[in-house]
């Protein structure tokens, strides 16, 4: 099946910025950073073993970019309660996650502002995700994204092939119809060490807008010039891989 047009990358003009006394301020202090964080790194003292050099390594990588960004839209209550009702569009761009927590977005918003820490219930493809409920007791942080983020060090994938694919839920309770983004999102360390826990997550947008993250699993992936529903009792019979593989 063809990639779904509303999941494409598309290019943003070029716009020129112009030196204002305000980011010509800012640019000063992120020298100052540079060069201070260069001499830290390059003092005997702070060397990269640096018990708080490890620490700050080993947790930057809770972000990390999108392989092309969405369209989308905020439900305008994660942005502030004095905000009206409705939505604010939005470009997501990028995660951020901490172990456990639900994945959140940076997204660049109409008005300019670059909101981090957008979470995955309060985005949605479109305005109407947010103005009905087409699929009752399915719209909480835990429905979207049964599993939290399962380690520090997220990664996130972009498997060309499942772009645009037809999704649906593999049982009656998670139950849902939708479209594959292409987009994966993993973790190098913590659970992915496990095979019996490790779960790679598909970005879906649900057929009502809403975005899920689910694990393999939790899904069927419909491309129906081969996949066919006459093998639907093998089904039941899959176990989860234990075996890690590696060359005598």
């Amino acid at each position: 099946m063809g990639s779904n047009a509303c999941f494409q990358h598309r290019a943003l003009p070029w716009r020129k910025v112009v030196a204002t006394p305000m980011l010509a301020c800012r640019r000063s202090y992120l020298a100052a950073l540079c060069a201070g964080a260069c001499g830290w790194l390059a003092s005997d003292s702070r060397r990269p073993t640096s018990p708080r050099l490890k620490y700050i390594i080993a947790h930057m990588p809770r972000h990390a970019n999108l392989p092309f960004h969405l369209y989308v839209h905020v439900c305008n209550t994660a942005l502030g309660p004095s905000m009206p009702a409705g939505t604010t569009r939005g470009i997501w761009h990028a995660i951020y996650a901490r172990p456990g927590q639900i994945v959140t977005g940076h997204v660049l918003l109409e008005t300019g502002a670059e909101w981090a820490g957008v979470p995955l219930h309060k985005l949605g493809a479109r305005a109407e995700a947010f103005e009905r409920k087409a699929l009752p007791g399915f719209c909480e942080s835990h429905d979207l994204q049964p599993w939290g983020a399962m380690g520090d060090h997220a990664e996130i994938v972009h498997m060309a092939y499942l772009e645009g694919l037809a999704m649906m839920g593999v049982s009656a309770e998670r139950g849902f119809c939708g479209r594959h983004t292409g987009i994966v999102i993993d973790w190098a360390d913590g659970f992915s060490r496990y095979p019996q826990e490790h779960k790679p997550l598909n970005l879906i947008e649900r057929s009502d807008g809403r975005f899920l993250l689910f694990p393999n699993n939790y899904c069927r992936f419909m491309d129906f010039h081969f996949t066919s529903h006459k093998r639907d009792a093998d089904l039941a019979k899959y176990r989860r891989g234990e075996n890690v593989y590696w060359l005598d």
